[in-house]
């Protein structure tokens, strides 16, 4: 009550917000007499202090300086969280308000950096006020306009911009989820002159807050914020600490933004320093550069996995422990197995922690190597199907198919999977769909009434199915039994709008499915020849031979593909098997293609391996 003058009142709330801040950071059995004193006073019973400090400043509000309130704000965002520990409810919106009313009626007053450290106190305080966000971002966007046009006036004040400022307003604006993306725009914009002023911390932070929005702003060159900040900042990776190499990493990988010499710097950097990182550092670090890995990932990942399995996984989170197996999984990095030994063993014995998201992750990562681990799933099975209604479709489809690639086709669990699967169909993306089918292709009992109730709930959705996801349903329904003629008809239709979607080796498997069902369709062969046509020698021997085996047997004699198939075998048909060689001979012999020299150069090489044909391989040549 004492304190009626503003800047004694800012004073006094920012003093006691420091003073709770010292011992706050003090455990407790380490704190003396005074500083256990100050604890009680300032943090553990400080609530009614805190209150009244904040109806006092709203009685003052229209007489406060900005500056006053920037130090009221900030004081609030520094207690709110240990006072609110410690069982106090303490509600500062009245403050916030308070503020908004009296921003708008004095703009002019409040510089950029204000605005910015008053953004950042409402962040930290968890406000939900979006009007006085936008007000502010109005403002700053405004004040940048009336620069770049180079308007004087002298009602508004100099802003004064620095690095600091322009990343407390990203940070603020990312942090409370306020994806404004023409403030984004705006602060990009004034950071350029000044990049050259950034440290390490700074740059990591404006990528890291422009990822959180999943905003990468551009500029009018057609270059991007990040493509500036990566230059600019390259020359000072040595001085990036472990979290601010972590940080920006993990915001080009977050945003699919390429720079390689970026990434290239900062893992050469990281490696001697891996033992500075924190866990959840080196998670970042391993799940960024698998995204974009550097010129010799091998080393790269050879160095994590051994600090992995030097420092032990106890303090790595669930999520974490997700990361690192994802990350190593999509690089293909197998060759440490004590590694992969050990996450195995971590993962197993947490696996009560794991949430749904991280048994989707782990099991994926384990399957994609090919690696069994039957404690691990067996664990994730239990897991999933206790929580089955909460996981998410594409959650759902990566862990069926995860048990089915490694072989664990365990009945109460796809039951499980179906059954939930059939009841949200309408949720499934159509990757989802195609990952579904091909995890239920692979086990012995699949579930007739999920791929009739796919096939009749996608005919109308084809167009948003990816080329590989065709090519796998495609396959899938043959390989299952389940295709239907109007269902595969609709597929090739599909496949026909858009050959360039799929490679040769696509085209192989979706030839090899139409004609091992006995689909003989003119525009859907005549589609894939074309496409496939002048790209037969980057075909296998054995998808030569295929190919060459589903246009014969279906008598769809396409003699161009024919002549290219037949023309890109020379030199290699030491490398055809004796399946691959009968297959040939046959569906030449079919196709009456009059080729002495073929057959001539197939009978030499199966007289090498005469020893490994099937009766049913020598009676297709002896026929042909």
């Amino acid at each position: 009550d004492k304190y009626t003058n503003p800047v004694d009142l800012s004073n006094v709330a920012q003093a006691t917000a420091s003073i709770a801040k010292f011992v706050k950071n003090k455990r407790r059995g380490q704190q003396n007499h005074l500083e256990t004193v100050l604890y009680d006073r300032f943090v553990k019973n400080s609530a009614p202090f805190w209150e009244k400090l904040q109806d006092r400043s709203l009685a003052l509000m229209d007489s406060f300086r900005p500056k006053w309130l920037v130090s009221v704000g900030w004081a609030f965002a520094t207690v709110l969280d240990p006072v609110t520990r410690c069982g106090n409810v303490l509600d500062v919106s009245p403050f916030f308000h308070g503020l908004h009313k009296s921003f708008n009626q004095r703009r002019s007053e409040f510089s950029s950096k204000h605005m910015g450290n008053l953004a950042w106190s409402y962040m930290f305080c968890r406000q939900k006020i979006p009007q006085l966000l936008n007000d502010f971002s109005h403002e700053f966007i405004h004040r940048r306009k009336r620069e770049s046009a180079q308007v004087d006036d002298k009602h508004i004040i100099d802003d004064g911009l620095d690095p600091i400022t322009l990343c407390q307003w990203a940070n603020a604006f990312a942090k409370s989820r306020h994806k404004d993306k023409e403030i984004f725009q705006s602060l990009s914009v004034a950071a350029i002159p000044i990049l050259c002023e950034f440290n390490a911390r700074h740059f990591s932070n404006l990528a890291y807050a422009c990822a959180l929005a999943e905003v990468v702003p551009k500029l009018e060159d057609g270059s991007s914020l990040f493509d500036e900040i990566a230059a600019a900042a390259s020359p000072r990776i040595p001085t990036f600490d472990p979290q601010n190499m972590a940080n920006i990493l993990w915001a080009y990988a977050k945003m699919e933004h390429a720079s390689p010499d970026l990434f290239d710097a900062l893992a050469k950097e990281a490696m001697p320093r891996l033992r500075g990182f924190s866990a959840q550092q080196l998670a970042n670090l391993a799940w960024s550069l698998a995204k974009f890995p550097p010129s010799s990932p091998d080393g790269v990942f050879d160095r994590i996995a051994e600090d992995v399995v030097a420092r032990g996984l106890d303090s790595f989170t669930s999520q974490g422990l997700a990361m690192l197996a994802h990350s190593f999984a999509t690089v293909g990095h197998v060759r440490n197995t004590d590694f992969w030994d050990t996450l195995d063993c971590a993962a197993t014995a947490r696996i009560s922690e794991l949430g749904p998201v991280e048994c989707s992750q782990i099991a994926w990562s384990f399957a994609t190597i090919g690696r069994p681990a039957d404690d691990l799933f067996h664990g994730i099975k239990s897991t999933v199907i206790s929580k089955m209604d909460h996981i998410k479709p594409q959650g759902i489809s990566n862990i069926a198919w995860s048990f089915a690639t490694l072989g664990y086709d365990s009945p109460d669990f796809f039951e499980a999977v179906a059954q939930q699967s059939l009841q949200r169909l309408n949720e499934f993306t159509p990757h989802d769909k195609a990952m579904l089918v091909l995890a239920f292709t692979r086990i012995s009992h699949p579930s007739p009434e999920l791929f009739e109730q796919i096939a009749s709930g996608s005919v109308s959705q084809l167009s948003r199915f990816s080329g590989l996801d065709l090519f796998n349903m495609a396959i899938s329904y043959v390989k299952a039994g389940h295709q239907s003629e109007p269902w595969m008809e609709a597929i090739a239709n599909e496949i026909v709008l858009r050959p360039s979607s799929f490679s040769p080796r696509m085209i192989v498997g979706i030839a090899w499915a139409y004609s091992s069902a006995g689909f003989r369709m003119p525009a859907l062969f005549n589609s894939l020849s074309n496409e496939c046509i002048n790209h037969c020698d980057k075909l296998e021997s054995k998808e030569v031979a295929s190919l060459a085996w589903s246009f014969a047997s279906i008598d769809y004699f396409h003699r161009p593909l024919l002549g290219a198939l037949a023309d890109s075998s020379d030199g290699r048909w030491k490398d055809f098997d004796a399946p691959s060689l009968a297959n040939m001979a046959w569906a030449y012999a079919t196709a009456q293609e009059d080729r002495p020299c073929l057959f001539e150069v197939i009978a030499k090489a199966a007289t090498h391996r005469s020893n490994e044909f099937t009766s049913q391989g020598v009676s297709m040549l002896l026929w042909a």
